[in-house]
Protein backbone atom coordinates (compact mmCIF):
# COMPACT_ATOMS: atom_id res chain seq x y z
CA UNK A 1 0.00 0.00 0.00
CA UNK A 2 1.14 3.25 -0.87
CA UNK A 3 0.16 7.21 0.48
CA UNK A 4 -1.20 9.04 -2.26
CA UNK A 5 -2.67 12.30 -1.44
CA UNK A 6 -3.17 11.48 1.96
CA UNK A 7 -5.15 8.43 0.93
CA UNK A 8 -4.03 4.55 1.48
CA UNK A 9 -4.27 2.96 -2.02
CA UNK A 10 -3.54 -0.60 -3.13
CA UNK A 11 -0.96 -1.25 -5.84
CA UNK A 12 -4.17 -1.97 -8.11
CA UNK A 13 -5.54 1.47 -7.38
CA UNK A 14 -2.53 3.07 -7.81
CA UNK A 15 -1.25 1.26 -11.13
CA UNK A 16 -5.40 1.91 -12.87
CA UNK A 17 -5.61 6.12 -11.65
CA UNK A 18 -4.76 7.88 -14.89
CA UNK A 19 -1.05 9.43 -15.27
CA UNK A 20 -1.00 13.04 -17.10
CA UNK A 21 2.68 13.48 -18.15
CA UNK A 22 3.22 16.41 -15.53
CA UNK A 23 1.64 14.30 -12.25
CA UNK A 24 3.76 11.50 -13.61
CA UNK A 25 6.89 12.89 -11.42
CA UNK A 26 4.78 13.64 -8.34
CA UNK A 27 3.57 9.61 -8.45
CA UNK A 28 6.83 8.00 -8.78
CA UNK A 29 6.58 5.12 -5.77
CA UNK A 30 10.32 5.52 -4.09
CA UNK A 31 11.56 3.49 -1.31
CA UNK A 32 13.42 5.49 1.66
CA UNK A 33 15.57 3.54 3.84
CA UNK A 34 15.40 4.47 7.36
CA UNK A 35 18.53 5.05 9.72
CA UNK A 36 19.84 3.03 12.07
CA UNK A 37 18.45 2.82 15.43
CA UNK A 38 17.96 1.21 18.79
CA UNK A 39 14.81 0.06 19.73
CA UNK A 40 12.99 -0.46 22.97
CA UNK A 41 12.38 -4.40 23.75
CA UNK A 42 8.53 -5.06 23.93
CA UNK A 43 6.16 -8.31 24.09
CA UNK A 44 5.24 -8.32 20.25
CA UNK A 45 2.38 -10.38 19.60
CA UNK A 46 2.87 -12.50 17.07
CA UNK A 47 0.17 -12.25 13.52
CA UNK A 48 -0.67 -8.58 15.24
CA UNK A 49 -0.33 -5.21 14.20
CA UNK A 50 -1.51 -1.36 15.32
CA UNK A 51 -2.47 0.70 12.93
CA UNK A 52 -2.88 4.36 13.74
CA UNK A 53 -5.25 6.31 11.81
CA UNK A 54 -5.73 9.96 10.72
CA UNK A 55 -8.47 11.49 12.07
CA UNK A 56 -10.48 11.80 9.03
CA UNK A 57 -10.35 8.40 8.07
CA UNK A 58 -14.09 7.09 7.81
CA UNK A 59 -14.84 3.74 9.01
CA UNK A 60 -14.93 2.42 4.76
CA UNK A 61 -11.37 3.37 4.66
CA UNK A 62 -10.58 1.38 7.62
CA UNK A 63 -12.60 -1.69 6.60
CA UNK A 64 -10.75 -1.65 3.01
CA UNK A 65 -7.33 -1.31 4.92
CA UNK A 66 -8.26 -4.39 7.40
CA UNK A 67 -9.32 -5.97 4.07
CA UNK A 68 -6.74 -5.18 1.63
CA UNK A 69 -3.85 -6.97 4.49
CA UNK A 70 -7.00 -9.86 5.29
CA UNK A 71 -6.83 -8.60 9.17
CA UNK A 72 -9.75 -9.01 11.20
CA UNK A 73 -10.38 -6.34 13.96
CA UNK A 74 -9.36 -7.51 17.35
CA UNK A 75 -9.28 -3.93 19.26
CA UNK A 76 -10.18 -0.54 18.25
CA UNK A 77 -8.61 2.42 20.67
CA UNK A 78 -10.18 5.64 20.55
CA UNK A 79 -9.46 7.16 23.90
CA UNK A 80 -10.70 10.37 25.58
CA UNK A 81 -6.96 12.06 24.96
CA UNK A 82 -6.61 10.87 21.74
CA UNK A 83 -9.85 12.82 20.73
CA UNK A 84 -8.63 15.61 22.80
CA UNK A 85 -5.84 15.97 20.55
CA UNK A 86 -7.39 15.20 17.43
CA UNK A 87 -5.83 11.73 17.04
CA UNK A 88 -7.59 9.30 14.71
CA UNK A 89 -8.71 5.61 15.78
CA UNK A 90 -6.12 2.99 16.91
CA UNK A 91 -6.93 -0.58 15.55
CA UNK A 92 -5.47 -4.23 16.53
CA UNK A 93 -5.35 -6.17 13.45
CA UNK A 94 -5.48 -9.81 14.06
CA UNK A 95 -3.42 -11.01 10.47
CA UNK A 96 -4.31 -14.60 9.24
Amino acid sequence: MWRCNNWVLTVREFVQQPISSRSRRRRQLSLEQLESRVLLAAAAAPNEILVQYRADATDLIRAEVRNSTGGTLAEQIHTRAMVSNGQGVMERITLP
